[in-house]
């Protein structure tokens, strides 16, 4: 059974998107993980992670055929979307990767993993494989919002101290109780957790994180339970999961309803 599930479906067409561009410094190496969303001309906005010798990740950007076989002609830039400040730099002095998309309203929100290997190294030196408790930082939710993808806002950190990555945003509130809340998927070490806020810029405020970590069991949706999500694979290693793109919307105009 394991076996079958490893295996892609027959009609899974393997197409290659985006190659990097070898002449470029901040993508010579490599280009991947992008996030996507739909604009209202039918293409496709893509926000990917471009790096290069350096190995410091930066946002690129362009837009994809309707079907998201093919790049469109002069809508890949030469620059990264995203212009870091110097505050930024020393912030994420290794950038940013693993682009996620969200549309509310007229603004495009981006979430994307801060990146401080040197924080990262040091705190795994420091608690190894500690998964009992959460290591500060190295890799940390950050937001940036666009209205047209010709220019990025960045917003900071949206998500707790700790090591956390792969964010994405429900792209409606849901209602728990009769009352909206805005979703916020992300993940500790190797598990999938929600974070709830009355308002986007809830997830930017420090105190609700600390008490969100606290208790952090009552927020974990998922954790790794099988052997090809890595649980048994040898050592000390849990397994490890995470999410990858907001939900898609499949019925009317009314809210979610959160349910337990």
């Amino acid at each position: 059974m394991t076996g079958a599930l490893l295996r892609p479906p027959r009609w899974l067409e393997r197409l290659v998107v985006l190659r990097r561009r070898p002449g470029l410094a901040w993508e010579g190496n490599g280009v991947g993980n992008p996030g996507v969303v739909r604009l209202p001309d039918g293409t496709i906005a893509m926000v990917y992670r471009g790096y290069g010798r350096d190995d410091v990740h930066h946002l690129g950007y362009c837009r994809l055929d309707p079907e998201g076989r093919r790049v469109l002609r002069g809508t890949r830039g030469r620059e990264p979307l995203n212009r870091r400040s110097a505050a930024e730099q020393r912030e994420f002095p290794d950038g940013y990767g693993d682009p996620r998309l969200t549309k509310v309203g007229e603004w495009y929100y981006i979430w994307a993993n801060g990146r401080d290997n040197e924080r990262l190294v040091l705190n795994r030196k420091r608690h190894g494989h500690d998964f009992g408790r959460q290591y500060m930082g190295g890799r940390q939710v950050v937001a940036f919002r666009t209205r047209d993808f010709t220019s990025v806002e960045y917003l900071g950190l949206h998500g707790p101290d700790e090591f956390d990555k792969n964010s994405f945003l429900h792209p409606d509130p849901v209602l728990i109780d009769g009352t909206p809340y805005w979703a916020l998927f992300h993940r500790i070490q190797y598990t999938i957790q929600v974070a709830l806020g009355p308002s986007l810029e809830f997830f930017k405020d420090r105190q609700p994180w600390r008490e969100h970590v606290a208790h952090l069991q009552n927020f974990t949706m998922m954790r790794p339970e099988l052997r090809w999500e890595g649980v048994g694979s040898g050592g000390d290693w849990p397994g490890s999961i995470c999410g990858g793109t907001p939900p898609l919307r499949i019925g009317g105009d009314e809210l979610p309803v959160w349910c337990d």
